[in-house]
Formats: C-alpha cells, sequence, structure tokens
C-alpha cells in the first residue's frame, strides 16, 4: 500500500485518506489523535487494486 496523502477538511469533519493498492486487499483504518489515542476505527473492507480514497467523519472533535 502507498499513501498518497491525508486531506483533512477544515471547515467540516470530513476527512480522507488516498492510498494506492498493488493488490486486491482488506484494509482496516485506524486514526489517532496527536495524543497517540484512538478515536476512530472502521471495519475492514475489500479494496480493489489501483487508487482509492478512504472517507470518514470525526464529527465529536
Amino acid at each position: 500500500m502507498i499513501s498518497r496523502g491525508y486531506y483533512p477538511n477544515p471547515f467540516t469533519g470530513s476527512n480522507g485518506i488516498a492510498v494506492t493498492l498493488r493488490n486486491a486487499s482488506n484494509v482496516n483504518l485506524k486514526v489517532n489523535d496527536l495524543l497517540g489515542r484512538q478515536v476512530l476505527d472502521v471495519p475492514s473492507q475489500s479494496y480493489s487494486v489501483g487508487e482509492t480514497k478512504m472517507v470518514f467523519e470525526l464529527l465529536f472533535y
């Protein structure tokens, strides 16, 4: 997996991470805050080969 970056939107709770997968894979996304506390754990999902952008909402921060 190659990370293409992190794209926060300061005006909403919407965030995204773009990745490129070399093989079809199950991906589990975990997000931590600056203090190292886990704030999001997205269950494993299957993604195909190529670039994918995973978008998630952090409305409680």
